[in-house]
């Protein structure tokens, strides 16, 4: 007979605070299961399995023949906690990640009653919330239960947090992708095995690049210094240094594109749930298009602005919302002369609950754009599928930081949709476009991140209302707070990431099998000729622990098609590796 009791509960807040860790140390008591019978905690142990991830050797004080008493338990998940649990990472997880975590132990007794032995299993299970990136806490990327052994991470995996990925796209064709994002002040010391203690200030590197087997490439490379604080106004500023190079087909010519410079900018925190980054700065462009006849160069100095929101939406509507807004002023060389562009796009995600993480997916994109000016076709506007992900990649990712390059339509290949049906490689000088995503459950396809037990449920919950409030108290008396200003902003920003929390523990799952339903419609304005598409297609979409896949077709219904209607696209993506 099998029988799954959870031993107690322990809030990890990953900050570096010599008082919170003596908080924490009062905190963290287990206590033995009151209603468990004598009789099951005199069962004989027969064998005992820890899983987790990472794990290396977990030594616990537990023999085979041990007698499962009150006691030992209260041994053993003392052991767990401080494997799984260690003080030395909390201040470099929450620097680096911005994330606090929930852990407690799930354990699972396989009892023979002839015999009156028992098999114990050990599930040490976390969850994770960030408080940077709030998306992540509400879309269904990739995400596992199982509680990490952080000091058995390799460390260049713990120094680099890589991301990988393979996508495919019929312009662009077959790309491997790979990226990390590493804080240079922390990387030494991460490389020889220790962690540094928290610190606000931050040197950051960043790369991320895709190869295509067609000879096509992009890479995005950035330095940034910044300044970065939970449970104040201004949240971050920074001052950094880009480059994005290209080599991407465009209207059937392939664009090349080498872009350096400057930038800076802040988050602020407008209201509960809401916040607002800025950037601004300077570039200088190298394009040139290239076709079988002819080649193209020009070079072009242009200032950047980006305001960009967020929202965590409270219920009823739920759900994560981003808006941004993108605008340039461009000088290009040869008699081309100034332009200035300026584009908008809105994104809402929303998993609505069906059942027991059963839920539906709803993403819907919205933006259009506008050119006034002379410019280069290499910075007019072309439709097609993208790389990005609106919703999904980070602030600081190219794919955000740049202006979008035209209507989203996945029925082409990237850069493919002209304004008409012969193609131009001129562009349009205006678009708009209208995206809907839709993910279907299947309940025998996916596995709950959480054991479904409303007990287990209810005391991550309440962990995170009363220890992890405790917890974030400590923290921001830390940063100069009085104990009244921290006890009122850990309860509004606990208050921002409830839905979050409630997602998570409720709705995620360890992996899942969702049939995907999509329809695209743009249109692109100037260039001689207005074009109007719509499109629908289908796919499915497979999230499990580390990995995330989407494979779709995409049909073009009405609209110019410069040849074949439909395109397949593809997207495997590997993060949160630890």
């Amino acid at each position: 007979m099998s029988l799954r009791r959870v031993f107690s509960i322990v809030f990890a807040l990953t900050l570096s605070l010599p008082s919170l860790a003596q908080d924490r140390a009062a905190e963290l008591d287990a206590t033995p299961d009151a209603n468990a019978s004598s009789t099951t905690l005199a069962y004989t142990v027969a064998a005992f399995e820890v899983k987790g991830r990472w794990l290396g050797e977990a030594v616990l004080p537990l023999r085979n023949g041990d007698r499962w008493t009150p006691e030992k338990q209260s041994e053993v998940f003392a052991a767990l906690r401080g494997f799984f649990d260690t003080d030395d990472f909390d201040p470099y997880l929450f620097s680096q990640a911005g994330e606090l975590g929930v852990l407690y132990v799930d354990v699972v007794e396989d009892r023979d009653e002839a015999t009156h032995t028992v098999k114990l299993i050990f599930r040490p299970l976390r969850v994770h919330l960030s408080f940077a990136k709030w998306g992540d806490n509400l879309l269904p990327i990739p995400r596992s239960g199982a509680a990490t052994h952080y000091a058995g991470v390799p460390t260049p995996l713990l120094a680099l947090r890589p991301a990988l990925g393979l996508t495919y796209d019929r312009a662009f064709g077959t790309a491997l992708a790979a990226g990390f994002h590493t804080d240079l002040l922390t990387l030494p010391e991460t490389l020889n095995g220790r962690v540094s203690q928290h610190d606000p200030a931050h040197l950051e590197l960043r790369f991320n690049g895709a190869k295509s087997f067609d000879d096509f490439y992009r890479s995005s490379a950035g330095l940034s210094y910044a300044y970065r604080r939970i449970g104040v106004s201004l949240q971050e500023f920074f001052l950094g240094i880009e480059y994005d190079g290209v080599k991407e087909p465009l209207a059937g010519q392939q664009h090349f594109s080498d872009t350096g410079g400057a930038d800076g900018g802040a988050t602020f925190k407008l209201a509960s749930h809401t916040r607002l980054s800025f950037n601004t700065g300077y570039r200088h462009a190298r394009d040139e298009l290239a076709d079988h006849f002819t080649r193209v160069r020009t070079d072009t100095d242009i200032q950047p602005n980006r305001v960009l929101i967020e929202s965590l939406l409270p219920q009823p509507l739920g759900g994560f919302l981003r808006a941004a807004v993108w605008e340039d002023n461009g000088w290009t060389d040869h008699g081309v002369g100034f332009h200035q562009r300026l584009a908008g796009r809105v994104g809402y995600a929303r998993e609505i609950a069906l059942g027991p993480n059963r839920t539906i997916g709803l993403e819907v994109i919205g933006g259009g754009g506008r050119l006034w000016g002379d410019a280069p076709a290499s910075r007019r506007f072309f439709g097609g599928n993208t790389a990005g992900q609106f919703l999904y990649d980070d602030v600081s990712e190219s794919s955000l930081r740049n202006l979008p390059p035209g209507p989203l339509i996945r029925s082409f290949g990237q850069g493919e949709a002209v304004g008409t049906a012969t193609g131009s490689a001129r562009g349009g000088d205006a678009f708009w476009h209208l995206n809907v995503n839709l993910t279907l459950p299947i309940q025998k396809w996916s596995s709950p991140l959480i054991p479904p037990e409303d007990e287990v449920r209810q005391m991550l919950k309440s962990g995170i209302n009363v220890s992890g409030r405790n917890g974030l108290i400590a923290a921001l008396k830390t940063q100069g707070m009085s104990r009244d200003a921290a006890v009122a902003e850990a309860d509004r920003t606990l208050n921002e990431i409830r839905p979050a929390t409630e997602f998570i523990i409720d709705e995620a799952n360890l992996y899942s099998v969702k049939p995907l339903l999509m329809f695209d419609a743009g249109g692109l304005m100037g260039a001689g000729d207005n074009a109007t598409w719509f499109a629908v297609g289908g796919g499915f979409q497979l999230t499990i622990v580390t990995a995330k896949f989407e494979l779709g077709y995409m049909h073009t219904l009405s609209g110019p098609t410069t040849g074949d209607p439909g395109n397949f696209f593809l997207r495997l993506v590997f993060q949160n590796l630890f």
